[in-house]
């Protein structure tokens, strides 16, 4: 019931006792209340009065107390158990809950800028923020829930410190699990309660024995995964070697050059039969001289396993007995005398005639010509001062990732059954959370997580020309979720985000600033990219106002009352001394739904979310509890 006057009550502010207008309908209510009830022994009349006017004078006591228990419903956290979230398994199956709240509509917009000039006050101590802006419609809060199928759209979060982002991934992480999905979380923070959040989630769907732990900080219990484990050809291993490359100085000139140098590595592990992994890697990019090794064996093995008389004359017409031998020296060539300049012109010598063989096979269609192997003679045949040069921005690289223990976990034995690649896990619908331990090791957390990036879009590539698993009954989503995206903002995560959507990989992503972002992919209209990919975005409290003015910019305006007033005086020569003028006028200007000088003002556990269906949502989000 709402009282007229100066019983009204401002829905959107007056949530406590203690707000003015609270107090003053508390005051004039009693006063009017005590004078009728002292009056009300005068006459009989007076008594009926008085007992008429307690029935029917409008109370603001009813919508006071309702107020209050609503204040003290916010302030409690919404506790949400996993077994809870079981009982809603097919619900979740196609709706992904997000929490309570309610859609946000142009009149909270005008209700939220009044109270914004007026000043938003907490009146709570538990969390930061102000709990007016989700009382603004306590009357039609209801839970929240989106299309799962608009998940492959694509979510970015954004969110200060501490105002709740990895409990969105809570939230988000356990539903997917729930759901089936494959689940791919890279934590930089490695956030334990996350883990174990997920890890009961998947012991309590049946799921424990295809959960799988990468942890830097703890390599000895951690999973084995090789991150370079998907790809088609070597160049590909190469784009994601050289992305670890910084982007500016000398590094940045012999880029390209150092592209051909691990190419040639990889092709060369290729011809040798051995895996490609950062172990087998380095050491294949550090012997330059074992190319014309392996070049010498493989152009051998390849003219005699032919079949073909001519070739065979060519290649024996080619080379005299002196060439031969010369040739079965190579096996014999290290370091040392591969510096030699005589050394050096009779190994290109030597490499030359190789490469005459293979154009040759090539020319008459005996073979299809190969780049890769192209790429290798011409990288074998460098002056080794020169490729040093090329391959000295890259090394320090490859011996981070190939530093102390790691060879175990990220490049294990080959004959190790215990390894996993993203392609296998992703195949066998597996969950892994990936801990990075960025804050005591960025350098190697952030080559790690660029790298299982890139990989993830070799697999998606791979799932997306693939017709049988388009038509194949055991497809399923692939749910990934990077926390502290600024750390492995980059060209991988652009690709990942443009392309994946085809192999049903529903992406996502959280930052808490839109400056991580630019600063670490390079530029800003590189950081627009990667957010301008995501369709459903979420904003928990920001106080950057550079990142709240982006998250609003997509939002869709409506037009707010602007109020602006002048006085003015004259002094006049005349006996009727000074002149006074005033104006006042209130015009309707264009707003952002939701303004964003608002958002820091949003408590923990709050957000604001634009979504792919073009809905805004207000709402608070539930902690998720794994017992």
């Amino acid at each position: 019931m709402k009282a007229p006057f100066l019983f009204t009550i401002d829905a959107a502010s007056d949530i406590s006792f203690s707000t003015p207008k609270m107090k003053r309908s508390l005051y004039l209510y009693a006063i009017l209340q005590g004078y009728l009830i002292a009056t009300a022994f005068n006459s009989y009349f007076d008594a009926v009065i008085c007992i008429l006017s307690i029935i029917l004078l409008p109370s603001p006591l009813p919508y006071l107390i309702k107020r209050y228990l609503q204040l003290r419903k916010n302030n409690n956290l919404n506790i949400l158990t996993i077994s809870k979230l079981l009982q809603y398994k097919s619900k979740l199956s196609d709706d992904l809950y997000l929490g309570n709240g309610f859609e946000w509509l142009p009149r909270h917009t005008r209700l939220l800028h009044e109270q914004l000039q007026s000043g938003l006050k907490s009146y709570s101590s538990k969390r930061h923020g102000s709990f007016a802006l989700q009382n603004m419609d306590f009357k039609n809060e209801k839970r929240l829930y989106i299309p799962v199928s608009d998940l492959t759209l694509h979510t970015i979060i954004f969110g200060t410190t501490g105002s709740g982002k990895t409990r969105l991934f809570d939230l988000l992480t356990v539903q997917a699990v729930l759901r089936g999905d494959t689940v791919i979380v890279i934590d930089p923070k490695s956030d334990s309660d996350l883990l174990s959040r997920i890890t009961a989630c998947a012991r309590k769907n049946r799921r424990e024995r295809s959960l799988h732990v990468i942890n830097l900080a703890n390599i000895k219990e951690s999973s084995k995964i090789n991150p370079l484990g998907t790809y088609n050809r070597p160049s590909e291993i190469a784009s994601r070697i050289t992305s670890l490359m910084p982007d500016s100085g000398s590094a940045q000139s012999f880029k390209a050059h150092a592209h051909s140098a691990i190419t040639a590595a990889v092709a060369a592990l290729t011809l040798e039969n051995k895996k490609v992994n950062l172990k087998n890697l380095l050491q294949s990019v550090s012997h330059q001289e074992r190319f014309g090794v392996i070049l010498d064996n493989y152009i051998k093995e390849l003219v005699l396993s032919l079949n073909n008389p001519k070739a065979e004359q060519f290649y024996l017409t080619l080379y005299s007995k002196a060439e031969k031998d010369a040739l079965a020296s190579t096996k014999n060539f290290n370091k040392e005398n591969a510096k030699d300049p005589l050394n050096r012109k009779g190994i290109n010598t030597i490499i030359f005639h190789l490469e005459l063989v293979y154009n040759y096979l090539c020319e008459h269609n005996i073979v299809k010509t190969d780049g890769d192997i192209l790429t290798l003679f011409s990288v074998a045949q460098m002056d080794p001062s020169y490729y040093q040069k090329l391959t000295a921005s890259v090394m320090p690289c490859l011996r981070t990732l190939c530093g102390g223990d790691l060879n175990a976990m990220l490049s294990p034995h080959s004959d190790n059954s215990k390894e996993i690649t993203l392609d296998n896990l992703i195949s066998g619908n597996g969950i892994i959370y990936v801990s990075l331990n960025c804050l005591s090791d960025p350098t190697l957390g952030g080559y790690l997580g660029k790298l299982l990036i890139a990989d993830l879009c070799a697999v998606a590539g791979k799932i997306y020309t693939n017709s049988t698993y388009h038509n194949s009954a055991q497809r399923h989503k692939v749910s990934v979720f990077i926390d502290e995206a600024g750390e492995m903002a980059g060209e991988p995560l652009v690709q990942l985000l443009n392309k994946s959507r085809g192999a049903d990989f529903a992406v996502t992503i959280a930052t808490q600033t839109f400056s991580d972002l630019a600063k670490r992919s390079g530029s800003e209209d590189a950081a627009l990219q990667i957010i301008g990919n995501c369709n459903n975005k979420i904003s928990l409290r920001l106080k950057d106002a550079a990142t709240a003015e982006i998250f609003t910019k997509a939002m869709p305006h409506t037009s707010v009352p602007s109020q602006s007033s002048s006085i003015s005086y004259m002094e006049n020569d005349s006996s009727s001394g000074v002149n006074y003028g005033a104006s006042r006028s209130i015009s309707m200007e264009k707003s952002p739904l939701f303004p964003p000088e608002a958002l820091q003002y949003l408590p923990d556990l709050e957000f604001v979310g634009l979504f792919a269906d073009g809905k805004i949502f207000k709402g608070r989000l539930p902690l998720i509890s794994p017992n």
